[in-house]
This record gives C-alpha cells, structure tokens and sequence, in this order.
C-alpha cells in the first residue's frame, strides 16, 4: 500500500544534520590501478579480469541495508566496542586515526585522500592514502572493515555516531527489481527497445 509505505518513509526520515552526514560518508566504487604497477606496461598471457552481471541487484536482493528510525548514539569507548558496534548495525560515524599507514602486501589502499575532512602530512598514491600522521574521514561500517583490514594504525576516536537496524529491502521493490531483472536477461537479443528500457530502470533503482 502506498499510503503506508509513504507513512514508513517519514518516520524513518533522516534530520538535515543526519542526512548531511550520510551525504559526507557516500563515495563511489574503487576503480584504481595498484600504484606497484604505475607508469608501467604489463605484457603477460597470465592477466586476468572478472566482470559481475547485474552486481547492484544482486546486492539489493542479497544484502542488508539500514532500516527504521536512524539514532544517534552516545560516546564510543573502545575499539571492541566499536567492533561490536559495527557487526550488529548499520553505522555512519567520523572516524579519526593517528599514524596510520597500509599494511605490507596491500596494493590498492581504500581511503581517499579526497574524503578526508582532516589530514596532516600525508603520502598518497593515485589519490589514495598510504600514510598521514592523522586524518579524519566520515565512513559507514562496511568502510571501517575495509580500513581496519588494510591499514595499521596508533589510535583511533569516533565521533557523531549514526545508527541504524539492519533489514531487508522491502518486499515489493525486491519483486519490482526482480521483473526488470528477468525482463532485460529475456530479451536481450529479441527486443532491443523493450531490453534497453528494462535495462535502464533496473539501473536506476540505484538512484
């Protein structure tokens, strides 16, 4: 029912502040080149690439997402209990890191220099952080996972802290994402037209 849906919306309605915060904290996909191989031709019959059909669909049937009311929560004390925090909601905070520098072996770093809010002396390589005596960043809990897994780091502090429940998408725009996804594998081939259309709304359930 669209009149419930819409009374769903608004109570689960971000505040400007809330929303300036997410707003902060989206960055798009990572498409870089390791900065080992810069400035340098690669000729071997060992190369490889995969490529993903439909990644953001699968995604919005597969994954989690925020739910219900956003809250904010109160001063984050430890690591461990950020860890806890991070493995059970959906977060948005801004993080701060001290000497923090990738780890031996990682060859494509994931915070960029660009989503700093705050950084001091920093070595970046293909517009991505390798060391900073400090930054600060904005970042979701899936960003945190990724840092915590190629970075090392002194200390960190959290603050303004965002959460939300985990849920599922709702029903119906999962059963409206699967349509445009049978209609754009079915005829693809058959009716150009048709599959250029069911391609570009399935596309655009992104947006």
């Amino acid at each position: 029912n669209a009149d419930d849906w819409r009374s769903e919306f608004q109570n689960m309605r971000l505040s400007l502040e809330q929303y300036k915060l997410c707003r902060q904290c989206f960055m798009g996909g990572v498409c870089i080149a390791s900065f080992r191989y810069s400035n340098t031709t690669i000729r071997s019959d060992k190369l490889r690439h995969k490529d993903f059909t439909s990644s953001y669909p699968a995604r919005q049937e597969l994954d989690y997402f925020p739910v219900g009311r956003p809250n904010w929560y109160g001063q984050v004390e430890t690591e461990q209990e950020l860890d806890e925090l991070c493995d059970e909601y959906c977060c948005v905070f801004v993080l701060t890191l001290d000497n923090v520098h990738i780890k031996r072996g990682v060859t494509a770093p994931c915070i960029p220099s660009s989503k700093c809010i705050h950084k001091e002396n920093e070595l970046k390589l293909n517009g991505k952080i390798v060391y900073a005596d400090t930054l600060t960043i904005i970042v979701c809990e899936l960003d945190y996972k990724w840092i915590v897994r190629q970075y090392d780091f002194d200390t960190l502090s959290v603050d303004k802290m965002l959460i939300f429940e985990r849920g599922e998408m709702p029903e119906w725009l999962k059963n409206e994402v699967f349509e445009y996804f049978e209609n754009k594998c079915t005829l693809k081939g058959v009716n150009d037209l048709l599959y250029a259309k069911s391609k570009n709304m399935l596309n655009s359930v992104y947006g």
